[in-house]
């Protein structure tokens, strides 16, 4: 798991990672770094491909430790839906919240979220965003020209002019 740096005066923590970190044990996961929350983007079918069971340990802890919001490998989701859950993650980072991010290899869906996080907690330009994100875990995206094209469209949607 990578530490992603937020900004000074952010009280929570913001890690990324790949499923195989967090697939076969969430809930250590979980207590091994304090974190309060996991959020999968994983659909039902890379669930089902690697780790069966982690879709009843999301099921059952959906109301406390676990949060899903499921994006196809090299898609995007709705842009709406991902300005109001990068708003829900700002929020429980401001509260002190750790929360852990995960997709399959935690470096294409896991990189639009921690992107646009860094984005909306700062004045951080999405390209010195990726960068930061990238220097915590090499590696990470936009994987294609339709997740970059999502992620100015969702800035935008975060920092509207006028």
């Amino acid at each position: 798991m990578n530490l992603i740096p937020l900004p000074e005066g952010v009280a929570g923590r913001l890690y990324a990672t790949g499923f195989t970190d967090v697939g076969p044990d969430p809930q250590e996961a979980l207590d091994r770094i304090g974190a309060d929350t996991l959020l999968s983007l994983l659909t039902d079918r890379d669930i089902e491909l690697r780790f069966p069971d982690f879709g009843d340990w999301l099921e059952a802890n959906a109301d406390g430790s676990a949060w899903w919001f499921p994006i196809e490998d090299g898609d995007v989701a709705d842009d709406a839906a991902m300005v109001a859950l990068v708003g829900q993650v700002v929020g429980r980072l401001g509260q002190g919240d750790t929360i852990v991010t995960h997709c399959g290899a935690g470096y294409g869906r896991t990189s639009l979220v921690c992107g646009l996080v860094l984005v909306a907690l700062s004045d951080m330009a999405l390209d010195d965003a990726l960068v930061a994100i990238r220097a915590a875990r090499p590696g990470m995206g936009p994987e294609n020209p339709r997740q970059r094209a999502h992620l100015e469209a969702v800035v935008a949607a975060l920092r509207p002019t006028g």
